[in-house]
């Protein structure tokens, strides 16, 4: 019944807002590979898109926009979010609450305050059935029933089947091949199977990246690696996820750099 209530909602917005987006700014085929980046920039209350150099490419005309991803960007028109390709032209109409960027080829979206996911030509292939939902990473996406005070997080692949179950009081999207989640007031990491391989013992976390993750515990951030291991001891006021080879930390009052060992490279002794 859910389901089908959220299909028709959803079916009752694309037609409500057909008449107002003009037939010739429609466009269902493939956009252009290789298209230059993007950007959304508001001017005078609306949105449109820049090139990398600031020349106006789409002029302002939306409530709002994010950015390009997989060659689509959501945008907001009459108060409901559709996507267009960097021609300007629709590829989705206008009649979601809240859309999210594309990812893997599907986009989580918001219709009457239930989630679900679309695919790039705007069919419904998971059903609008939670309460929240993340991005799709690594052919999963994390998603809430219950709401998000008292519901629980787990992972769904694009089937609609369950790949890790709801489980967890919050979650979200692999990175590197492991997910931040969260179990009581305490954060780990579980890796694409479900199994934990960050014990759930810090106070907050980040994601991965470049084979890091930043941890936080008895109020000092360190980092740990894909296999939970503790690489830099937390001792930090503050820290940053790694770029390249350093990242940046809050010693004291005072700003630093580290190196993936922990090293101070410069701004604090």
């Amino acid at each position: 019944m859910v389901r089908l209530r959220g299909l028709c909602l959803a079916a009752l917005f694309a037609v409500s807002v057909l008449a107002v987006c003009p037939a010739p700014a429609q466009d269902y085929g493939p956009a252009g590979v290789g298209h230059p980046p993007l950007y959304p920039r508001e001017r005078g209350g609306v949105w449109g898109f820049v090139d990398a150099s600031g020349h106006e490419v789409i002029p302002p005309q939306y409530e709002r926009a994010r950015e390009f991803h997989e060659m689509l960007a959501a945008v907001r028109i009459l108060d409901h979010w559709g996507y267009i390709r960097p021609n300007g032209r629709l590829a989705i109409r206008p009649q979601f609450d809240e859309a999210w960027d594309f990812s893997e080829g599907l986009a989580a979206v918001c219709v009457a305050e239930k989630w679900g996911f679309v695919d790039r030509r705007g069919n419904l292939v998971v059903p609008l059935e939670f309460d929240y939902a993340m991005n799709f990473s690594h052919g999963v996406a994390a998603v809430n029933c219950g709401g998000l005070v008292d519901g629980k997080w787990g992972y769904i692949d694009d089937s609609w089947q369950w790949s890790i179950l709801p489980v967890y009081d919050e979650a979200w999207d692999f990175s590197e091949g492991l997910a931040r989640v969260r179990i009581g007031s305490k954060w780990g990491f579980i890796d694409i199977a479900g199994q934990n391989v960050v014990p759930a013992e810090y106070d907050d976390s980040g994601s991965m990246s470049k084979g890091l993750a930043r941890v936080k515990k008895d109020g000092k951030w360190g980092y740990v690696d894909g296999s939970g291991k503790v690489v830099i001891p937390p001792r930090f006021e503050y820290a940053r996820d790694f770029t390249g080879g350093t990242a940046r930390v809050r010693i004291g009052s005072r700003e630093a750099t580290i190196d993936r060992r922990g090293k101070v490279l410069d701004g604090a002794p």
